[in-house]
């Protein structure tokens, strides 16, 4: 297994690429279709009839439909055409295009060829940025030791399934293009093997996609969407983040179709979590400390111990459980199933009101209870010591 390391420092260079007509075109040719694939992997097409036998004529109306053409991929590319070869140079120095085109019937042929690569430091298909001189590819592992520059372009590393993948704290730049939302992805398919030694000390923001089995974050800087995670554990079924640290400072946020099986928050007071709508699983969150939104259902347990946990949306199929200073705040509509107090605060606010379908079950030690409601949203309680406060006055008996 290979291992690669990123240095950045790559210098500017102006991609160039061709496509060369060739073969023999009988005029039964259908269609010529010319495909750009952007920094999320999604395709756009310009498609051109050809009409007649001659190359040098049916790339001319390439040229013409490609420089033509108001999709934003192709804007970012000057078209150009000599005889049978259509070139396209990238409009900025630095920033990549990725073109492929297909011929559909007949005997005519094309070649598409890149004569000038693009070369930037925030490319991670540069060889430069690279110790090696040779990008990180498939198996192995995956380091970022320096470097001041964000990696903005080559985002779609899908044959790459690193086993270890760390950024360390002498990486300055950040990973993903933050200001679209765009993410480094990486193979996410069953049997390519989990990434289970994920370290995450950043300075910079990071959006990262993969099957991560285990995710360590010791580090990420104060502001919002500091670190983004899409987490899917294909193979071992069991993808663990752990934060720790007074260095945690900023948003750490899992999005999209993300699966997390265990949320672990330890000795980080200063981070913020959020758990979005969009996670497809959500298992277990155990938290000591920092600050979590949860907008998704959980499936098995929310442990707190210290902190304040706060569930949006979404419901809790078994057991939450607040113990120490722990501070669990429900405004979800969703049924919380069974709280558990052993002491801290549990609020209950007044997204249940006149929910009678939903009953929330509660065995209490001590702490606080309080509940923001006119109506009683708790149903069956055992209550052998703490507070309870609710607004519609009512004042559950110990037992």
């Amino acid at each position: 297994m290979a291992t690669g390391t990123w240095i950045g420092g790559a210098s500017v260079a102006q991609q160039i690429s061709t496509i060369t007509l060739g073969g023999t075109w009988n005029d039964s040719e259908s269609d010529v279709a010319v495909t750009l694939t952007d920094e999320v992997g999604a395709s756009h097409t310009v498609n051109v009839t050809p009409s007649g036998t001659d190359k040098n004529t049916i790339a001319a109306a390439i040229q013409s439909a490609l420089d033509s053409s108001t999709n934003v991929e192709f804007v970012k590319v000057t078209w150009t055409v000599d005889s049978a070869v259509v070139t396209g140079t990238a409009k900025v120095a630095g920033r990549p295009f990725y073109p492929a085109c297909v011929v559909t019937g007949g005997s005519g042929t094309e070649t598409v060829a890149t004569s000038t690569a693009n070369s930037s430091p925030h490319d991670f298909n540069a060889t430069a940025n690279w110790q090696s001189g040779t990008v990180a590819s498939t198996t192995g592992a995956v380091y970022f030791v320096s470097g001041d520059d964000d990696i903005i372009y080559g985002l779609q590393q899908t044959l790459l399934h690193p086993t270890t993948f760390h950024v360390g704290p002498g990486f300055n730049g950040g990973i993903g293009d933050h200001d679209n939302g765009y993410y480094l992805t990486l193979k996410t398919t069953a049997g390519s093997n989990d990434i289970t030694d994920m370290r995450l000390d950043v300075k910079g923001r990071v959006y990262i996609k993969g099957d991560i089995e285990t995710c360590f974050i010791k580090g990420c800087p104060s502001g919002d969407n500091r670190i983004n995670l899409d987490c899917n554990a294909l193979d071992s079924g069991n993808s663990t983040v752990l934060v720790t640290g007074n260095t945690c400072r900023g948003e750490i946020s899992f999005k999209n179709s993300s699966v997390l099986h265990t949320l672990r928050i330890c000795g980080a007071p200063r981070c913020t979590v959020t758990l979005g709508t969009g996670l497809s699983s959500l298992d277990t969150i155990e938290m000591d400390s920092g600050l979590v939104y949860c907008s998704s259902a959980v499936a098995t347990a929310i442990n707190v111990s210290g902190g304040t946990y706060y569930q949006l949306e979404g419901a809790n199929s078994t057991a939450a459980n607040v113990r120490r200073d722990g501070t669990l705040n429900w405004e979800s509509i969703g049924d919380p199933g069974t709280f558990n107090l052993f002491n801290g605060t549990i609020n209950m606010g007044k997204s249940l009101a006149g929910n009678t379908s939903v009953q929330v079950a509660l065995n209490m030690y001590n702490g606080l209870y309080t509940e923001a409601s006119s109506g009683n949203v708790i149903g069956t309680y055992n209550l052998f010591g703490g507070t309870t406060r609710f607004e519609s006055g009512f004042a559950p008996t110990k037992s």
